[in-house]
């Protein structure tokens, strides 16, 4: 509701908030939810001012993807990168977040130029309504005041794990595992009637199943040393500076993630940084990882989960279709200047990142 009260409201300031909301969701409940919740409000919006939803889904998309990178819970990948390099969700808000803002806002930027006539029109059509004094949603109340309790538990759970960790004397990152399945299990207990249905039919254990085994693979290709021998492979190319191993890593991981699902392309990727680490200073390399994977991610649409979800609501809710050259224009600018400024700022806070303790 905060979004469509905003003063002076125009095209402009409706997309950037939603935009920024959906990045900032994003870091707190993943980027599919959050992505998932802010189309609903595009669709309902540009019904009444009798809007093509297109360009607004993609830039709230962009954007999202974008915000994944700048928390632990934005995306698998950075969950995968945390437990994998023993980083917490305190390095993530240090170092991670603030590139991730500052990039937000050039993506911002860039959308906002790249389909300005789509937006002067949203002015036009809001100016028309709001003359006739038209709401442009309904108002919505939300009911579920103790779910939105318990999520704001988990969230604080979760964001306090080191803390904990360190006060009780537990391994690193064990609560942050084990906080999601007991908040899971509180769920059970508050619907235990419905325990038995959430567990068969709402768990997509087809994709639980798929990532074990697939994580199995990287296992096994570190084990049998193949990652040691790319890693080098690596080294002889690229050398062994941070300065060139940053932007590479970030330039392979994006264009990888671009074509494959990131997080397949983060776990084959992840024992070539563990073996570089052996070497090099391996925290920037992850966070180079980790930017590259979710960036990339902007440059087709289906480079990331939340692109494939967006796209699939609005061919089902407006009947519209995005061609792969039409995403590719914008995506591919987006995540270039948004590597690009990752890049500049990771090579500045590289030599202030203390080396990584407990990464397997």
């Amino acid at each position: 509701q905060a979004l469509i009260s905003i003063p002076k409201m125009s095209g402009r300031k409706f997309i950037a908030a939603t935009s920024v909301a959906s990045a900032l969701l994003a870091c707190a409940v993943d980027e599919v939810t959050s992505i998932i919740f802010i189309a609903t409000l595009i669709f309902q919006v540009c019904n009444r001012l009798k809007l093509n939803p297109t360009p607004y889904i993609i830039i709230c998309v962009l954007c999202t993807n974008i915000g994944s990178a700048g928390t632990m819970m934005g995306n698998p990948v950075g969950i995968f990168i945390g437990t994998k390099a023993g980083l917490t969700f305190g390095d993530f808000f240090r170092w991670a977040f603030p590139i991730m803002l500052v990039s937000l806002g050039s993506c911002v930027a860039v959308t906002l130029v790249w389909f300005r006539k789509e937006l002067n029109l949203f002015d036009e059509r809001l100016q028309e309504r709001m003359d006739r004094q038209l709401s442009l949603v309904p108002k919505v109340v939300v009911p579920y005041r103790r779910g939105l309790a318990l999520l704001l538990f988990t969230l604080a759970f979760i964001a306090s794990h080191h803390a904990l960790e360190e006060g009780l004397g537990l391994d690193k990152n064990s609560i942050l595992l084990v906080a999601p399945l007991a908040c899971a299990g509180v769920v059970m207990i508050m619907k235990r009637e419905r325990a038995r249905y959430y567990v068969e039919h709402e768990v997509d254990w087809w994709t639980l199943l798929f990532f074990m085994l697939l994580f199995a693979i990287a296992g096994t290709l570190e084990h049998t040393e193949v990652t040691k021998v790319i890693a080098d492979g690596f080294v002889n190319v690229c050398g062994d500076k941070p300065g060139i191993l940053i932007p590479s890593i970030m330039a392979t991981t994006a264009i990888g993630s671009a074509f494959v699902d990131n997080v397949i392309f983060v776990a084959a990727f992840s024992p070539v940084i563990t073996a570089l680490g052996e070497t090099v200073p391996a925290m920037p390399l992850w966070w180079a990882l980790l930017f590259g994977a979710c960036f990339g991610g902007n440059i087709t649409l289906i480079g990331s989960t939340a692109n494939i979800v967006a796209l699939g609501m609005l061919e089902k809710q407006s009947h519209a279709h995005v061609g792969f050259i039409q995403w590719l224009k914008i995506g591919a600018l987006s995540a270039f200047i948004a590597m690009l400024i990752a890049w500049v700022m990771l090579s500045v806070m590289a030599p202030y990142m203390h080396p990584l303790a407990g990464a397997h």
